[in-house]
Formats: C-alpha cells, structure tokens, sequence
C-alpha cells in the first residue's frame, strides 16, 4: 500500500503505520504512573495523620553506579489545626537505591491560611530506601516563628483505610470564619516556643 504526501513524495504504508503505533505506544507509556496512598501517624503528636498520594516522577541525573528518583507528594494533614480539621499538603520525595549513600529524604509544606493555624515546614529523612517507608525521621517547622520540633512519621498498619486517616472538613464557610472553638490550634500547629 502507498500513501501520496504533498511534494509527491510516497511513503510506504507500513512506515505511516509504524509512526503512528510508536505514537501510541509512547502517549501509553507516559501515562502509567506509579502511585502509592499511604497515611502516617506523628509520634508526637499521636491524633494526626498525614495521608500522601505519591507519584514517581523521573530518575534524577547521577554519576555510575548510583540509581536517584524523584518523587511528588500531594496529600493532607489531618488534625493539625485542631479535632476534625484538614489541610493540604504537598512535596517532594528523593530517594538513593543504589551506590555509596542510600535512604531518602522527604520535604513537605502544609497549606494553611486562616488565623489559627499556622503552615508547617516538614523535612524528613530515613535509611530505607523507599518512598513510603515504615518509619520517616522529621523535624516540623513553624513557619512563622522558626520554631521547631522532632517526631517520626509511622506507617500506619490499616494504612490508608483507617478511620484517622479519612478525616474531611466539612466545606462551604471560609475556613477563619468557623468559631475559634471549632477550629482549635491542634497540637503540632499551635507547638509552643
């Protein structure tokens, strides 16, 4: 089969077809993406969850013999401006699986605007070398003050099917609106200096 192209050029019919599954076959491959959900539990502050879809992005440029990834994180904090409250988060995940240093790091910001509540920078880091490992080593930052604390994230066993973790705050009201009583300062937002 021929195909006529402008120019009278002629392109043999299994390359146009050939051109076209490659087409195909890439927009496929481009759109299979590992995803993982996963909820943790702060050490220090035991009534808030983080639930995290994480997606993997690409291998990060490194030299031989060393395997780098990089990783998106979108999720919320549960709790963290007080009982039934939830806020977003969102970040990144980099891990090492392969040469002199491995683990991987975690960096997270939660976004949160009303009065009550302040964002929280989160900078995590463990030996394993996953992105959803059991246990992640953190220090929590106030955004506004500096002032921070320790704490481990921990995988929660009924991850992310747990009752904790599927906290949503009821919508329809701007969030600095609900009585201050409803809202709280929940413990690791409200972390006194």
């Amino acid at each position: 089969m021929r195909i006529r192209v402008k120019r009278g050029l002629r392109l043999n019919g299994l390359v146009v077809l050939a051109l076209v599954a490659g087409v195909v076959l890439t927009a496929g491959k481009a759109s299979a993406v590992s995803t993982s959900k996963i909820c943790y539990q702060l050490s220090a502050y035991p009534t808030e969850r983080i639930s995290l879809t994480i997606k993997k992005n690409n291998g990060l440029a490194t030299a031989a013999g060393q395997i780098q990834s990089a990783y998106t994180v979108d999720g919320k904090w549960d709790g963290t401006c007080g009982g039934g409250t939830a806020v977003p988060v969102t970040g990144s995940i980099l891990t090492s699986t392969k040469g002199t240093v491995t683990g991987a790091h975690m960096g997270l910001r939660s976004q949160v605007a009303r009065g009550s509540c302040v964002p929280l920078v989160v900078e995590c880091t463990t030996t394993e070398t996953t992105p959803s490992p059991g246990t992640w080593f953190c220090r929590l930052r106030l955004d506004d003050t500096g002032f921070s604390t320790a704490t481990t994230f921990n995988l929660t066993p009924d991850s992310p099917t747990s009752a904790a973790c599927n906290v949503f705050e009821a919508g329809g009201t701007a969030p600095d609106a609900v009585p201050a009583a409803d809202v709280g300062t929940g413990p690791a937002s409200g972390m006194s200096q």
